[in-house]
């Protein structure tokens, strides 16, 4: 199970860790397979199946710490050094001499003889490792890890017949390992999200920018409305930049404030903001529109002001925030008109 969640992880993390998942994936499936030397096989009537089982799994114990070591520098230390390809290289053909072994002798001579200084090996590599993390929780794991591993040696060297330890301490060292590079991978999706929502956001509004639009996917029944902030550029020279960041700022907290979640306010730059309203007719965006400009208007000291064009999508949203931007620029004419009439008029 962690080797297949392991794989699937791998094809969606970062390129520079994906060799670490993958490799722990196939460390997983050798180290299961590992696992059922532990299993009775008396049942099996030919010799020559149960030699060839047996092979099958003493040696995926090889090719998983060869798979393990890999991992571990890919995901430690970017890539493997001289003195881990060694180690990776030496338990890929320590585990291949145990598969060839032609005869069950030739095989008792390698186990006692010559893989037990290997396995001696990997257990001082694994401690050393552990030490490297700086995570108590892997060190005492892969320390346990070692040790029966040491005990296994000498239980192969001495003949003794003693039960071997790894059965036990192999599931634990290997879903601990697992357990943290999945915590990395969760902390890796979280980075990643926030890296991209700080690429798509404005810093000073808090509205989406430009960048969102190539992500947006309209449907038949929304509707895109242009805003532009009357006057921006007066509010900035008269009071101050910082005087125009924050009536910026209002007018964005007023659109969310009169929106749904799944509405989007994207700021286009400048003075200029578009409204993705979901399945909205027009006339139901019109109110919305009127609300948030009165509001907007009453909620500062120097009313000011909004334009706006409201569209319905037209299938195309370049095309549509065309549009909307033309009829925007259309009332923003009638404002500026009817305006410029009233401060003509001669006061009684």
């Amino acid at each position: 199970m962690n080797g297949l969640m392991l794989f699937i992880f791998s094809r969606n993390v970062q390129i520079d860790k994906r060799r670490s998942y993958f490799y722990l994936a196939i460390a997983n499936i050798f180290a299961s397979i590992w696992l059922f030397r532990s299993l009775s096989f008396g049942f099996i009537p030919s010799e020559t199946v149960f030699l060839l089982l047996r092979k099958l799994f003493i040696s995926s114990a090889y090719f998983a710490f060869g798979s393990l070591f890999e991992s571990i520098s890919n995901f430690y230390y970017s890539s493997a050094t001289r003195f881990d390809k060694i180690f990776v290289i030496a338990n890929i053909l320590g585990g291949i001499s145990l598969f060839l072994m032609p005869s069950p002798y030739s095989l008792i001579i390698l186990m006692s003889r010559v893989l037990p200084l290997l396995l001696f090996a990997n257990a001082i590599l694994m401690v050393y490792k552990s030490l490297k993390s700086y995570s108590s929780t892997l060190f005492f794991s892969w320390s346990f890890f070692g040790l029966t591993i040491l005990h296994d040696t000498f239980a192969l060297i001495s003949h003794s017949g003693q039960r071997f330890l790894t059965v036990f301490s192999l599931p634990l060292a290997f879903s601990v390992f697992s357990y943290n590079m999945i915590v990395e991978y969760k902390d890796l999706l979280v980075k990643t999200r926030l890296a991209h929502a700080r690429s798509i956001t404005d810093s000073l509004t808090g509205a989406f920018n430009r960048g969102v639009l190539n992500e947006l996917q309209l449907d038949p029944g929304d509707t895109v409305v242009f805003v532009d902030l009357n006057d921006l550029k007066y509010i900035n020279d008269t009071y101050g930049h910082d005087e125009g960041d924050k009536v910026l700022k209002l007018l964005v907290s007023t659109i969310k404030s009169n929106i749904r979640s799944n509405d989007i306010v994207v700021r286009m730059g400048g003075d200029e903001f578009l409204i993705i309203l979901k399945n909205c007719p027009q006339e139901k965006a019109k109110e919305i529109m009127e609300k948030i400009s009165r509001q907007f208007k009453e909620s500062h000291p120097l009313k000011p002001t909004i334009a706006y064009g409201i569209k319905a999508f037209l299938g195309n949203l370049t095309e549509t925030i065309r549009t909307a931007d033309s009829l925007m620029y259309q009332m923003k004419y009638q404002l500026k008109k009817h305006n410029n009439s009233q401060a003509s008029e001669p006061s009684n």
